[in-house]
């Protein structure tokens, strides 16, 4: 019996004002790092659709998001405002 990794879908990126994660396969967590590596932004997950509104300053980010029972995917993330 095979069974295949959906990995999360994050979107838009760039990101402006909201970010969207969708979990195909399991509730999660998402946490944000700064370039230096920095912890700006933790927020458990639900399968499904997560729109997030994170109050984050122009610049990179790394998001790391871990399912349950799945692999852990890092993801760059590029915040603007307008």
């Amino acid at each position: 019996n095979l069974s295949f990794y959906n990995p999360p879908q994050i979107y838009p990126n760039p990101a402006f004002e909201w970010l969207s994660i969708n979990l195909k396969d399991a509730d999660g967590q998402l946490e944000l790092f700064d370039l230096n590596g920095r912890p700006v932004f933790s927020k458990n997950l639900v399968k499904g659709y997560n729109k997030l509104v994170p109050e984050l300053l122009n610049g990179i980010y790394f998001a790391r998001i871990s399912e349950k029972g799945r692999a852990t995917v890092t993801h760059r993330i590029v915040w603007q405002h307008f």
